[in-house]
């Protein structure tokens, strides 16, 4: 079909259209996920131009291009995990009237004995159900595609279609092994990290529903020990529910702690006691590292890494209350460490030489009227 100048106008006015299209629906899949807690790291999208959309028309010869044109609004979603597919996919569905003849998964294309470019694709209308709303009137018979794919799917897709690899044409056939393995390689790494992913949501879960007797011989990590500190805590300190990284762990295991019953030692009644009196609010990585400097500061200083430089006026008020000020500021200042508390040696120098400077201009400016 020849796109002459009444159907470039006619494309131009549809091609409008789809630009509130792709950000109304941009913003309804966002709200979607987050809502029902599925991760993905981005939803984007993009109107065809008018370029592109005719040169499709042209190219594939259609002859009702007003009925045949799907994807002149493209939404891309990207996700983590292949097991997040099917939950996004979930979400479309439930969000969105999806066009069942038309929508595919490329993997089902492939076959088993196959690897290469792999996502899913649904081709969507936002559904008769809105169009009573004002910003989605004249939006909710036009069809549009949504194209979901992990990250590394994501990534094979874009060197796939570079035109610099020439991945998409015919390869020699030496060439063409290597690339078929290394796409394979990819799919296996893919598989397995969602696979990863999956165990450590398992292990998780199955650390929150153990009694506290049976967590004792726990190895140290990350989930158990906030899982310890939460059971410990919370009643006592409003927790601001951070993930312990890896060097506070590496702190824990340098200050000897190995399995969770060595935290009965740092976790005590003293502990409680002084925490009960000065911190209100705090996140694990802050009550972890301020247990170890209750229990010991000085075998915690001499691990110390230098991985954090400030501590908050609650904290600090409950290591002065322990060790006295003197030694937390001899601490504090040779580990470059600051806290709302205090001011260290150096920042005062530089507060004393800005009020002297201030004095000078001052009485400079006095000797002049």
């Amino acid at each position: 079909m020849d796109v002459g100048v009444k159907d470039s106008e006619w494309l131009t006015n549809l091609l409008a259209k789809h630009n509130n299209l792709t950000g109304e629906a941009k913003s309804i899949i966002r709200n979607a996920l987050d809502q029902k807690g599925v991760e993905y790291i981005e939803v984007d999208g993009r109107t065809k131009t008018l370029n592109s959309a005719t040169e499709k028309i042209k190219r594939k010869g259609y002859s009702s291009p007003e009925k045949q044109l799907t994807d002149l609004t493209g939404i891309r979603i990207v996700t983590f995990f292949e097991f997040q597919i099917d939950q996004i996919s979930q979400t479309i569905k439930e969000y969105f009237e999806v066009d069942e003849y038309n929508s595919l998964d490329r993997t089902d294309m492939l076959g088993d004995d196959r690897v290469g470019y792999r996502s899913v694709h649904f081709v969507c209308t936002l559904g008769e159900g809105r169009d009573h709303l004002p910003e989605y009137r004249g939006l909710c018979g036009l069809k549009f595609e949504v194209q979901v794919r992990t990250v590394l799917q994501h990534a094979w897709a874009e060197l796939q279609h570079d035109r610099a690899y020439k991945f998409s044409g015919e390869l020699p056939g030496h060439l063409k092994r290597e690339l078929n393995l290394y796409a394979g390689m990819l799919e296996i790494v893919d598989g397995a990290f969602s696979k990863i992913a999956l165990e450590v949501d398992q292990y998780k879960n199955n650390i929150d529903l153990r009694e506290d007797s049976n967590l004792q011989t726990e190895d140290i990590n990350s989930i158990s020990v906030e899982r310890y500190i939460s059971d410990k805590i919370s009643k006592l300190v409003s927790i601001d529910y951070d993930e312990i990284g890896p060097q506070p762990i590496k702190e824990l295991k340098y200050f000897g702690c190995h399995k969770i019953s060595d935290l009965d030692h740092i976790f005590n009644e003293e502990f409680f006691r002084i925490i009960a009196k000065h911190v209100k609010e705090d996140n694990f990585t802050g009550i972890l590292r301020t247990a170890m400097m209750l229990y010991d500061i000085d075998r915690y200083f001499q691990i110390f890494g230098g991985s954090w430089h400030g501590a908050d006026l609650e904290t600090y008020a409950a290591l002065k209350d322990k060790w006295g000020e003197e030694k937390m500021k001899k601490y504090f200042d040779e580990s470059s460490v600051d806290s709302f508390d205090y001011i260290g040696a150096d920042e005062s120098d530089e507060i004393t030489e800005i009020i002297d400077l201030h004095k000078s201009v001052i009485d400079k400016a006095k000797s002049q009227v």
